[in-house]
């Protein structure tokens, strides 16, 4: 009678046999096995190579991403069906696929044998005796089954750790480069559920920050295009719905005559979500609240004129308060007024003519209405002038901006600040807040350190000072950071920042503004866009070029010189620059070896930790990813004997790419620069009037 199967099944390589695998799931990834032979799982894992998908009343292989060869019967997979008995090879071990239903021959029965008539049977034979079958083959099938058993519920046991290592990582390992195909994990992540928009903005930011979690636990590049495509389509979808309150917000603003406000919180706006169509559609409502602004500003002017001849104090206080509730791009049509209102205020300014009708001396005359009571300051006697507003915070800029120049930071310091809120009324300061603003900022700096230049968070104590970048804003990057070639090539500079990451590419280096002693420490999270030629760097602020390059992956930088010149392959820790190898050429700059490990197995969009140490006269370069991980660290001395000054710290690529999430910067300031920095940055401010 024939055996009939219920399900298709694998039967897989092991160091034990061929074991049996039903394809019971609509999905089953196989793969390599940590053992030798191969595995197969519900769920994907690290080393899953092909997936045997159910389709219909049959099954088709799908190759997966990686780097294992996978054929089916000699050949590259198809979306045929899998006839029974395929062959699915995976590098050097092989698989064979047998389709559900498929009966199993069994042996044909012997035809029975007439027996003899009874009559005809020798009646002096011996009955026969029974035959004994020997016991050791049914005890070693006995003992298979056990252990296969035993086996199989091992790879279960195993299988389903794994299915639980994955879901728990919300992200499995690079699939296919096929969206459609992907396992319900990252499917769940590409598609934003309808409750996630029911709930509003706070889900969008959840699953952003899921996504974002998600693109660091992967490298495969389909996927990351996808979950980036995917995080750049919600991060727009935050943005517009973000777009809608702030137009509810700018119209409630701009209704209560807070226009400078409503565009404070249109820059805030542009700032976060720059790169996104949102931010680009915030130019029209920019445009209609300076229109409205303008036209509303013109009615106060109007209403408010007459009031700068008969009652300069209430002209005066309307228009100081505008100057706060309307954009600065708005002050020079508010100080005129605002001059005369003042000026008739405190008596600089002759009182107008008596109006019509009177004599002058505060008698009605035939026909005239009797003149109001002066105000006070309003055509005040010569014993009741005040000083002039304008002419006060003058003074006192004058002040400030000279402990500046001489030194004195502390007082400069205390000098500005009450500038800024003593006179913030005056016209001089509506006028000049900007310049005034920035030469405080640097007397901070001199009194209390140049963490307070620095946009990252930053601290300073006794001028070493840490900062950490998140580049959750464009100045951070624009202000704090400088993109110039790092050493000789004739690759271009290329740096981006595009929602809160910084790409760099080709021959670019990223250094911080600062300029550090030998004790500096830079730490960095990256991932490798291509996985070659990039890392660390501290750069010799010094005339002549000297550098320690923490250089990963090397394939272009080459001991030697002509003809001999190789490639130094593999993690290198570098000294580079003029006077570094007595024998290189006088116009090349020469390269000695740190330390080094001469192989690599980085891969592209791996995620990084790097980290480059300068402590004395040591160096130390770090870097762990997933896929691997080096500790490089030696004395920096070139063949003249010495080795690099103070520096400037940073990353930079040389014929690659490079995304930066975060740099964090700790380190000794070098005093003799900073003084100087200082005192040339201070002599560049703007003066007083």
């Amino acid at each position: 009678m024939a055996a009939a199967r219920d399900e298709a099944r694998l039967l897989l390589p092991s160091p034990l046999g061929l074991l049996e695998y039903d394809l019971l799931e609509g999905a089953t990834f196989v793969g390599p096995a940590s053992r030798g032979g191969l595995e197969a799982a519900p769920r994907p894992f690290g080393k899953a190579a092909l997936v045997v998908a159910r389709e219909g009343e049959g099954h088709v292989v799908r190759a997966l991403s990686g780097t294992s060869i996978v054929m089916v019967d000699g050949a590259a997979p198809t979306e045929q069906l899998l006839r029974d008995g395929a062959r699915l090879q995976i590098g050097d071990q092989t698989a064979v696929f047998q389709a559900a239903h498929v009966a199993a021959a069994a042996p044909a029965a012997e035809a029975p044998r007439r027996a003899p008539p009874r009559d005809v049977e020798r009646r002096d034979a011996p009955p026969p005796r029974p035959r004994r079958l020997p016991m050791w083959p049914l005890a070693l099938v006995a003992a298979g089954l056990v252990l296969a058993a035993v086996v199989r519920g091992m790879e279960h046991v195993q299988n389903e750790r794994r299915a639980e290592e994955v879901l728990a990582r919300q992200l499995p390992e690079p699939l296919t480069d096929r969206a459609t195909e992907w396992p319900e994990d990252v499917r769940t992540l590409l598609e934003l559920d309808a409750g996630a928009r029911a709930r509003g903005d706070g889900a969008l930011r959840a699953e952003l920050d899921r996504l974002r979690g998600a693109l660091d636990r992967t490298r495969d590049p389909a996927v990351v295009a996808a979950l980036r495509a995917r995080w750049g389509e919600m991060f727009d979808r935050l943005a517009s719905s973000e777009l809608v309150e702030l137009g509810d917000l700018v119209d409630r603003l701009a209704a209560g005559g807070a226009f400078a406000r409503a565009g404070e919180e249109i820059t805030r706006f542009e700032r976060r979500f720059a790169g996104s169509v949102p931010a680009d559609a915030v130019t029209p409502l920019r445009e209609r609240i300076a229109r409205e602004a303008a036209t509303s500003l013109d009615v106060l002017l109007r209403d408010v004129a007459p009031l700068v001849t008969h009652a300069p104090r209430d002209a005066y206080v309307r228009l100081v308060e505008a100057l706060d509730r309307f954009p600065v791009e708005l002050a020079p049509k508010i100080a005129p007024l605002l001059d005369t209102a003042r000026k008739r205020l405190h008596g600089s300014m002759p009182p107008p003519a008596p109006p019509r009708g009177t004599d002058g001396g505060g008698v009605a005359g035939p026909g005239g209405d009797a003149p109001r009571d002066p105000e006070p300051g309003d055509g005040a006697a010569p014993g009741d002038e005040q000083p002039d507003p304008d002419a006060v915070a003058l003074k006192a800029w004058r002040t400030a901006h000279g402990d500046l120049l001489a030194g004195r930071y502390d007082q400069a310091a205390v000098s500005f600040r009450r500038l800024l809120d003593l006179h913030r009324a005056s016209t001089l300061l509506s006028l000049h807040r900007p310049n005034i603003e920035t030469a405080e900022r640097w007397a901070r700096a001199g009194r209390d350190g140049p963490h307070v230049l620095l946009h990252g968070d930053a601290t300073s104590k006794r001028g070493r000072v840490q900062v950490t970048y998140e580049f959750d804003e464009h100045v951070e990057l624009a202000d704090d950071f400088s993109a110039e070639a790092p050493f000789a090539t004739d690759e271009p500079v290329e740096v981006k920042w595009e929602q809160g990451l910084v790409h760099i590419r080709l021959g670019t280096g990223l250094f911080h503004r600062l300029v550090y002693t030998n004790d500096v420490r830079i730490q960095a999270t990256v991932r490798a866009e291509v996985a070659r030629d990039f890392g660390l760097l501290a750069v010799d602020d010094g005339p002549r070029y000297r550098a320690i390059l923490f250089d990963l992956a090397n394939t272009r930088f080459k001991l030697k010189k002509g003809a001999d010149a190789t490639v130094q392959a593999g993690h290198v820790l570098w000294l580079i620059g003029e006077g570094v190898w007595a024998a290189a050429d006088a116009d090349v700059h020469g390269f000695i070896k740190i330390a080094e490990r001469t192989t690599s197995k980085l891969e592209n969009m791996d995620r990084l930790q790097l980290e480059l140490v300068r402590d004395g006269l040591k160096a130390r370069g770090t870097m762990q990813g997933k896929t691997d991980g080096v500790h490089l660290e030696g004395t920096v001395k070139g063949d003249d004997g010495s080795g690099v000054g103070p520096a400037r710290v940073g990353l930079f690529t040389h014929g690659s790419r490079m995304t930066i999430e975060s740099v964090r910067i700790e380190g000794q300031v070098d005093p003799t620069w900073w003084a100087s920095y200082l005192k040339e940055q201070v002599g560049l401010l703007p003066t007083p009037p």
